[in-house]
């Protein structure tokens, strides 16, 4: 048939738009993400923050762009769609009309590489986003080893905590629900839970001040992220856990690990958007193969064959219903608005509460 297969490109949708909203939710995140000093910054903490803040405006530039490129994506499909399924209602009066045919399949082939057109370019700003982005965890990477480099004495120590900071943001990461085509169709609920963690640096006097503040968006179906988060026993283990290990370590040695936290951050979106996540070349590849088969579709009846024993003209139709089917999913996707949850708040302090529904 002229179409895809539904039920797999309908999978690769829904994954793009994950793709899609794990970069939206990383610029969130950064933009909020606060460093402030200590008393005094060690020599390589101005330099990080100054990288982080150039890590802020990349993000706040695809934020601008991203409305753009969404839509740029995933309409196709509805354009697409609508051009296919009026061409379809008409193949019935076509009848075995070459001229006709190949007029009506030649308009068809147009508006495939058009989507082809618009959806890759789109893609490529993705990417480029996401490349400009990686350039920036280099530098940031570059910082910390300065950092590790000059605490080399305490290096066990810095180990021992950015442990458990990738341990605690990795579990809080893991509470997250994936985006399946079923679950956009059915238009469940779907939350939108800010948790923040609030990271801090005890001092010589011993007293605690807030020196990390990393903000992430957790998506859940049915269900709020807080409840799952609160009374996640591996969370509470992390966070008492980083409140052990700061007593050892010296000021700056806890702040060089915790800056771990903004790598992890990085990290996790490297997982979310690249290898076997990464379905943005799946569905580039949805207009090429539709554009072949129209292809092929002329060139079988300018060459002899009778359009009405073509499978692929005669199946016109059917083949509507499921461009039809993956219109509706892409605009679902594009559409859907998170109901916002309780943001929970974190922290490894000992003086405050772990867990909390208000910010510290």
């Amino acid at each position: 048939m002229l179409s895809p297969d539904v039920v797999e490109i309908g999978e690769d949708i829904a994954a793009s738009y994950s793709q899609f909203l794990a970069l939206n939710s990383f610029g969130t995140s950064i933009s909020q993400t606060v460093v402030s000093p200590l008393s005094p910054d060690p020599g390589w903490l101005p330099t990080l923050r100054r990288r982080l803040a150039t890590l802020a405006k990349l993000c706040a530039q695809w934020q601008l762009d991203y409305p753009d490129l969404l839509s740029s994506y995933f309409l196709p499909f509805t354009d697409f769609s609508s051009t296919f399924g009026a061409f379809a209602r008409q193949s019935g009066k076509f009848g075995n009309n070459v001229e006709v045919w190949v007029q009506a399949l030649t308009a068809l082939h147009k508006a495939a590489v058009e989507a082809e057109t618009v959806t890759k370019r789109a893609a490529t700003g993705f990417t480029d986003h996401f490349s400009m982005i990686k350039t920036i965890e280099g530098q940031l990477n570059e910082s910390l080893a300065t950092a590790w480099q000059e605490l080399a004495n305490e290096e066990d120590k810095i180990v021992a905590i950015a442990t458990q900071v990738a341990r605690l943001q990795d579990r809080v990461a893991q509470l997250q629900d994936n985006l399946t085509s079923g679950t956009i169709s059915a238009g469940k609920s779907y939350f939108q839970t800010a948790a923040t963690i609030t990271y801090t640096v005890l001092t010589s006097a011993t007293v605690e001040i807030p020196y990390l503040a990393i903000l992430s968006e957790i998506y859940t179906i049915g269900k709020e992220a807080y409840d799952l988060i609160v009374t996640d026993k591996e969370i509470s283990e992390a966070l008492q856990k980083i409140a052990d290990l700061t007593v050892e370590a010296s000021e700056a040695a806890q702040a060089a690990a915790m800056s771990k936290g903004v790598i992890q951050l990085i990290t996790r979106l490297n997982l979310q958007v690249t290898g076997q996540s990464d379905h943005l070349p799946a569905l580039n590849r949805v207009w090429e193969v539709a554009a072949e088969k129209i292809s092929a579709a002329i060139d079988a009846i300018q060459a002899g064959a009778v359009p009405t024993q073509v499978l692929d003209l005669v199946s016109m139709p059917a083949a509507a219903a499921g461009w039809n089917t993956l219109a509706k999913l892409s605009r679902d996707a594009v559409t859907m608005v998170p109901v916002q949850g309780r943001p929970v708040f974190l922290t490894n302090s000992s003086v405050k509460s772990r867990l909390s529904a208000t910010r510290f």
